[in-house]
């Protein structure tokens, strides 16, 4: 997540349908496993992001899609020993 991103770790006044929830918890969970594995550079926004997966807003998804993104610009880059 960006720096400027923090004002969207709020949570949701409104209700968020059951298939954007299904949607955003599959996202969580995948970067969830990135994060753990082999991607410790997203592991704080994804953790932000994950708190919520109940009622995610439009914020928290546009959110994980930016992480998303992040992560396919930086598929080329690795450590070389």
């Amino acid at each position: 997540m960006a720096a400027g991103a923090t004002e969207f770790i709020v949570p949701f006044n409104g209700q968020a349908t059951v298939k954007d929830t299904k949607l955003y918890r599959s996202k969580i969970g995948s970067l969830i496993y990135l994060a753990i594995q082999t991607r410790l550079d997203i592991a704080y926004g994804v953790s932000a992001l994950s708190r919520f997966l109940l009622n995610p807003s439009p914020q928290h998804i546009k959110a994980a899609d930016q992480i998303l993104q992040y992560l396919q610009g930086m598929r080329l880059l690795g450590i070389k020993y």
